[in-house]
């Protein structure tokens, strides 16, 4: 059967048939994150997909042609995840030569190309990121597996190629907001894509595309955790930049993405669409670089800030109330750099009085037995629990 995709159409086909096509990640896509217990639901559905010799479904692909390739809109963790799978076996099929060095039948993206062309033709190198880290424990984990080729060819998908990428963005939210936990910070981004489409000059979509790919490229690169540890929850940074940069009340509850599209409906008419984006992706990039530092100065904090501050940062996660405080002291570090310590003990000490005031609730007991017991045993942890020092 033809595997040719027409842009506008859906077709179901299976590996063999994606096989014969090129795709690639696009630079605003979140990298690789799938976790050991995906990879395992994964093993374990092609297990009895081989027992019961019914093809595994995975579901919608969406796809967008740019420069001559797919590109992935919806679907690359579970592509790549097939890739990665078949490099154990079929590894000729997944590394294809392109006028020169080999490189993946699905491209990643450019800070993990060279990385994933290593891991597929069976030389791994030391991970440096977050999602090389997973890639590689992927890799491992579907060897483990002892996957039956034959199985893992037979998979099949719907592919949908998008006639435009903001089409494309706008199908993959409504896909992900029927039943499902989203994050917000891809929402954010597909509604960004969307609006660029409007732009009724085609040089200025395409400038304004780039610029929203710059950003989110930038973006990526500031969550990744440079080790195999926790991701960075994406989604309390994007409430935390919101309460920055809107002057409106912002509600715990309140979903970052509403607020956005009210606010884009009362700005465009006198900024533009292209201005309010670049604002806001500006100052999203700005409060990002500031914000791992706050969210966990253990990591990253040391060497960047002065001591003072540094060990400021680190008495602060030890109350575990630094999400109320948080946008003062990103605000605060952003506006006098070192010289924002005495706003960090300040907060440190609200927090810590305003827990110690609780009264009659199972957090506020909580909070002051965990530092009754530090206390006693002579050491304070922090909020992530790491050891800190007074």
């Amino acid at each position: 059967m033809e595997s040719r995709l027409e842009v506008g159409e859906s077709r179901l086909l299976n590996v063999r048939q994606l096989l014969e096509l090129e795709f690639e990640i696009p630079q605003f896509q979140r990298p690789y994150d799938w976790n050991d217990a995906q990879i395992d639901d994964f093993i374990r559905d092609l297990d009895e997909c081989k027992r019961t010799r019914i093809p595994l479904f995975l579901g919608l692909v969406v796809l967008h042609v740019a420069q001559g390739r797919f590109a992935i809109i919806d679907g690359q963790q579970r592509l790549t995840t097939l890739m990665l799978a078949l490099a154990n076996g079929h590894a000729e099929a997944v590394l294809r030569a392109e006028n020169g060095p080999r490189r993946p039948w699905i491209r990643p993206r450019s800070d993990d190309v060279d990385y994933t062309t290593a891991l597929l033709a069976g030389h791994p190198q030391v991970p440096t990121t977050l999602s090389q880290w997973l890639l590689k424990r992927a890799c491992q984990r579907l060897a483990e597996g002892a996957l039956d080729l034959q199985t893992v060819l037979d998979c099949e998908v719907i592919a949908y190629v998008a006639p435009s990428l903001a089409g494309a963005t706008r199908l993959f939210e409504r896909i992900n907001l029927r039943g499902k936990m989203v994050c917000e910070f891809d929402l954010v981004k597909n509604k960004l894509i969307e609006l660029a489409a409007q732009e009724r000059s085609e040089n200025a979509r395409l400038e304004l595309e780039e610029l929203i790919t710059r950003r989110y490229d930038t973006l990526y690169r500031i969550l990744d955790p440079k080790h195999h540890g926790p991701a960075y929850d994406s989604d309390k940074l994007l409430r935390q930049h919101w309460i920055l940069f809107s002057s409106s009340q912002f509600k715990s509850g309140q979903h970052v993405l509403e607020r956005f599209n009210a606010w884009m409906e009362e700005s465009t008419p006198e900024r533009g669409v292209s201005r309010c984006i670049e604002d806001y992706l500006t100052t999203l990039v700005q409060v990002a670089q500031v914000w791992i530092q706050v969210e966990r100065p253990y990591t990253v904090g040391r060497g960047i800030y002065c001591e003072a501050l540094y060990k400021a940062l680190l008495d602060f996660t030890k109350v575990g109330r630094e999400s109320e405080m948080q946008p003062l002291i990103i605000a605060a570090i952003l506006k006098w750099g070192n010289d924002a310590t005495k706003v960090v003990r300040f907060c440190e000490v609200s927090s810590l009085r305003a827990a110690l005031a609780k009264k009659r609730t199972n957090y506020g007991r909580a909070v002051k037995w965990r530092l009754a017991r530090q206390l006693f045993a002579h050491k304070l942890i922090d909020g992530r629990g790491h050891l800190g020092q007074r």
